[in-house]
């Protein structure tokens, strides 16, 4: 059984579906529908959408034609569409000659709505760049059942938002992030109560100067290290990744493993790529002449790695000691640590070790020092609505945050694991994600690998 689309607009001016389409809401992707606005119309010749011409008159449908490449775009994406109804939902959607596309942009996924400093809800749709092509035959004006999640809100009163006793958080200048509570409100103003900490200020300048007092490192590019060191860039490549080596009938790594080219992964504090090429720090480069002298026959070694093409045997390396120089490679690994070191994404950075446990001390300690008669009280008075973030608000209002390494930061969110108004510092950087060291422990929470 096949289903055949009768295209409603098959006689109708492009001109007329655009004045008509333009800028209003449809409802893409079917069977599985999804909201988006329309942003222009097509035909096989030329695109239409709707312009200001002249400031202060309302906006005119406009054409213009399709460029040769775009032309070649409009066919293939036709041939596209078609095949996939036609192949895999058996849908003829019509004759092609009839077609138009529409320019949509759809509902943002990650959250469908943005909320206004106003307090009012609106859709949130996605930018030009993420615009899709659909046939007009197979969009949908309207549906029976509006999604709950996506229906637009005016501002509502400040009373049945904030009722009195909601917890939030205040966004003023002078006690940004402090915990509060709503005591009262009218028509356009609300009255809070904060409570804080009067050491917050002393604390968090106290876990800003560790992250800043971190000894920064100096990165040489991989052929710079090399020749400081006294070996070829491709000893150097080799003995810095993983290096098999087989020997007593397993084989063994006698690499020191701090990057991970395939991978595309990395140490911190040890290497880095800048574009195409790899930087060594100035600690890594000290453990590769450590690593010289521990093997002792260091340019035996590095000969054979600069020259080998197939992977190298241990008695190739450590003539007729070849087990026992395996075994004193690997003992040397674990009294320095090698094997230890963690790797993590090329787009990842975070803190050391040592800076983490030094942010641990300084929250354990403060945590002592702290007691309920310590909380301070003040009533703030006439507060407009943006000047407060409710908890659940926090979806809408902060999505577009940017952190640095040693941020001090506050979960802001009613929901999820963390506790509500906890504090912590940021230590770790994912292209996702960021790893949180925060102030109290909770039964959620994990030790970021023994960071």
């Amino acid at each position: 059984m096949a289903v055949h689309i009768q295209n409603p607009h098959e006689n109708r001016k492009v001109e007329d579906i655009a004045q008509e389409m333009v800028g209003e809401r449809t409802f893409i992707g079917w069977p599985f529908l999804q909201e988006g606005l329309v942003t222009a119309v097509s035909d096989s010749l030329f695109k239409y959408e709707k312009l200001v011409l002249v400031p202060g008159t309302l906006a005119k449908v406009v054409s213009n034609p399709h460029s040769h490449q775009s032309l070649s775009h409009w066919k293939g994406k036709a041939e596209r569409i078609e095949t996939l109804y036609s192949k895999r939902c058996g849908v003829i959607t019509g004759a092609r000659a009839c077609w138009y596309f529409m320019d949509v942009r759809s509902l943002h996924i990650r959250a469908g709505l943005k909320r206004l400093e106003s307090g009012a809800l609106v859709k949130d749709y996605e930018g030009p760049e993420k615009e899709l092509e659909q046939a007009v035959q197979m969009v949908i004006s309207e549906v029976a059942s509006e999604d709950p999640r996506f229906i637009e809100k005016d501002v509502p009163p400040l009373s049945e938002e904030f009722p009195d006793g909601t917890n939030i958080f205040f966004l003023g200048e002078h006690a940004y992030g402090v915990a509060a509570q709503v005591s009262s409100t009218t028509d356009s103003a609300l009255s809070v109560v904060l409570a804080f900490f009067l050491s917050d200020k002393t604390e968090n300048n106290k876990f800003k100067i560790i992250v800043d007092s971190r000894i920064s490192q100096h990165y040489l590019p991989s052929f710079k290290a090399a020749s400081t060191i006294g070996m070829s860039p491709r000893a150097l490549s080799k003995i810095t990744s993983s290096f098999m080596v087989p020997s007593d009938h397993q084989k063994n790594n006698l690499g020191l493993s701090i990057k991970f080219e395939a991978k595309g992964l990395k140490v911190i504090d040890y290497s880095r790529k800048a574009g195409r090429y790899w930087e060594f720090s100035e600690k890594a480069v000290d453990l590769i002449r450590e690593y010289k002298v521990a093997v002792g026959f260091a340019r035996q070694f590095l000969d054979l790695i600069s020259r080998m093409i197939d992977m190298a045997r241990a008695t190739d390396i450590f003539d007729f000691h070849a087990d026992a120089g395996v075994k004193e490679v690997r003992s040397w690994f674990k009294s320095k640590g090698v094997r230890d070191l963690e790797p993590v994404s090329l787009f990842s950075d975070s803190l050391a070790k040592s800076t983490v446990k030094e942010i641990e001390q300084v929250a354990d300690d403060i945590n002592k020092n702290r007691s309920k008669a310590g909380i301070k009280k003040a009533i703030v008075k006439n507060i407009p609505r943006h000047a407060v973030l409710k908890p659940s608000h926090a979806i809408y209002q902060l999505q577009n945050q940017r952190f640095a390494l040693g941020d001090r930061v506050t979960m802001v969110q009613d929901s999820g694991g963390v506790p509500l108004s906890a504090k912590g510092v940021v230590v770790g950087l994912n292209t996702k994600s960021m790893d949180v060291v925060w102030d109290v422990p909770f039964m959620s929470g994990t030790t970021l690998g023994d960071k």
